[in-house]
């Protein structure tokens, strides 16, 4: 990977935000405008660009000269989101991370600022923010309740256990300002993980969460996520990853001596997100009676999910409706007449 740095760059950036695109050329000046327009300047922003079709050197180049401490990073083939990020956060040079989506925006002019300030106050290795939903034009949808922070301030383990409690609220990772030196801690197994395009801020927040030690929420808004709706065609792959966090981070948890109170917490939440996928793909899978597929069909149906870790999870989440499966089997092997 190459990386190419803007003149001037600032020696002791504050704040490194990481920006990961794939084919999003073209949203990425909504995005830099709004880092523009922020009343802190103390940052850098890292553009991690996955394999785009549509370089965006012309795009960096322009917020370089308009004053953005801005570098990038191509990677020469397509590595998926989780690696991406994790990218990011290797090269980052501060000690303060944040990440930002190419198709959302920041949100708030000041609201940057005020996040750094109480995290510096206040010392937390996380500060847990609220965001809001924006149509095509950024203009305000609706509050982003699902991801709001969910305890005032909260420290040592028991934060980790209200996370789970609260059906992990926090799973994006552009929802918070982080210490990079939380994220040192779980690189080793993150990038090690086969978790990488699908649930990947699920994987990487709930790894987050239980290594963390002081958590600080806010009122204040500082995030914008484009609603683009619900993706039916990612359910599979959803779930596959679903199966992965829990056959990856079981043994871990257990290992890091997470209290088995805690432990079947976290598995029973990831058994309902693996029933809830499987469910909504078994439900486009087998729409009407004797509805048939052939198996040269099948990977085309799981848009990229690996069969043979599609099944397993299928076999795992049977806490969900019996018939559900057996439907699904039955249409996946069915015979054409």
């Amino acid at each position: 990977m190459k990386m190419k740095k803007a003149k001037d760059i600032k020696p002791n950036p504050l704040v490194s935000l990481i920006i990961v695109t794939h084919n999003h050329t073209h949203l990425l000046p909504r995005l830099l405008d709004s880092i523009l327009a922020q009343s802190f300047k103390q940052l850098e922003v890292i553009i991690v660009d996955d394999c785009s079709d549509i370089p965006c050197d012309e795009v960096v180049e322009a917020y370089a000269a308009r004053g953005l401490d801005l570098h990038l990073i191509r990677c020469p083939t397509h590595i998926l989101t989780r690696a991406a990020r994790l990218t990011g956060v290797k090269a980052a040079r501060a000690d303060i991370i944040a990440f930002a989506d190419a198709d959302d925006i920041l949100w708030g002019t000041d609201a940057l600022a005020h996040h750094v300030e109480l995290m510096q106050k206040t010392g937390a290795e996380v500060v847990h923010f609220r965001s809001v939903l924006v149509d095509d034009d950024m203009n305000f949808s609706a509050y982003c309740a699902n991801h709001d922070p969910f305890a005032l301030e909260l420290e040592g383990a028991e934060i980790f256990r209200r996370f789970l409690l609260a059906k992990m609220p926090g799973a994006p990772t552009w929802t918070k300002l982080y210490a990079k030196a939380l994220w040192e801690k779980i690189l080793p197994i993150a990038e090690r993980s086969a978790v990488n395009r699908h649930l990947e801020d699920s994987y990487l927040t709930t790894l987050l969460f239980f290594h963390m030690r002081r958590y600080v929420s806010s009122e204040r808004l500082g995030y914008a996520h484009h609603l683009v709706g619900r993706r039916p065609e990612r359910d599979a792959g959803r779930a596959v990853d679903a199966y992965l966090i829990l056959r990856e981070l079981t043994p871990y948890f257990r290992a890091e001596e997470c209290p088995e109170d805690v432990l079947q917490l976290f598995i029973s939440q990831m058994n309902e997100e693996l029933c809830m996928f499987m469910g909504r793909f078994c439900q486009q899978l087998t729409p009407m009676d004797g509805f048939e597929i052939m198996d040269e069909e099948l990977s085309a149906k799981l848009h990229g999910a690996d069969p043979e870790l599609f099944f397993k999870a299928l076999l795992l989440g049977n806490r969900m409706n019996a018939l559900k499966i057996t439907g699904c089997l039955r249409t996946i092997y069915s015979t054409p007449k």
